[in-house]
């Protein structure tokens, strides 16, 4: 995805986590979070990935049929 490349060049720790879902247009869809830390600090990245994932819950992406596929 182009918006995760500049954290990547830049050299620092990122994590995407899932959040939900937004509907539009009568279509749900993913929303998710991309956290982003200091360089070679990447166990503070995964810390606080695995507390979004403990304040939303697990988030169990849509089937083709609820998106409208």
């Amino acid at each position: 995805d182009v918006l995760t490349v500049p954290a990547s060049l830049a050299g620092l720790p990122a994590a995407s986590v899932p959040c939900g879902l937004v509907v539009q247009e009568g279509r749900s869809l993913p929303v998710g979070m991309q956290l982003v830390g200091p360089a070679l600090r990447e166990e503070r990245v995964l810390a606080a990935a695995a507390a979004v994932e403990r304040l939303v819950g697990r988030f169990a992406p849509p089937v083709a049929a609820e998106v409208g596929a």
